[in-house]
């Protein structure tokens, strides 16, 4: 597991900086496009926005790398899940109701954790993503957060049947 640590971290290291300049040559490309050409500019734009994923991907690589290693840890900080699963759920809702589907939100008026907000905010969103992306049209999608004086629970749930029992272990793979 160190050994694919260290290479994750290695390829997300290395990827980082041509990606930021492709991204920086594509904003050029959008630019110099302008108004003349309105269907290259969009698929420009386009083009960033995937680049700007996944360099998010990579810079969420490198923060586990860190946190793993006990680099990252000591810049964890109070984080107030409340307003960051609001956040998921005005983000993710008119995507929901384009498909046809329901997003709910519960959650008290503040949920407190230690924690890197950033890779908090990632790791939720996937979850939400995955929620959105696999239910059916008329589906529904619930977040909730709960907490106890030793416990929070953020819980996104829809109403599909899930993960085969058989693919379970699968879900903890890198």
């Amino acid at each position: 597991m160190a050994g694919v640590r260290q290479v994750s971290d290695n390829i997300a290291h290395d990827l980082r900086t041509p990606l930021t300049r492709l991204r920086t040559k594509l904003e050029l490309l959008r630019a110099e496009l302008g108004d003349d050409h309105p269907g290259a500019a969009a698929a420009a734009e386009e083009t960033i926005t995937d680049v700007e994923e996944l360099l998010g991907t990579f810079n969420a690589l490198l923060r586990v790398a860190r946190i793993e290693s006990g680099g990252r840890r000591a810049a964890f900080a109070p984080v107030d899940l409340a307003p960051l699963v609001a956040d998921l759920a005005e983000l993710y809702e008119p995507v929901a109701a384009e498909r046809g589907q329901r997003l709910t939100f519960d959650a008290p008026e503040s949920v407190w954790v230690i924690g890197d907000r950033d890779l908090l905010f990632q790791a939720l969103g996937n979850l939400v993503d995955n929620a959105v992306k696999y239910s059916p049209e008329g589906g529904r999608v619930d977040l909730r957060l709960t907490a106890t004086e030793q416990t929070v629970c953020a819980e996104i749930a829809d109403n599909v049947p899930g993960i085969p029992a058989e693919l379970h272990a699968e879900v903890f793979r890198r």
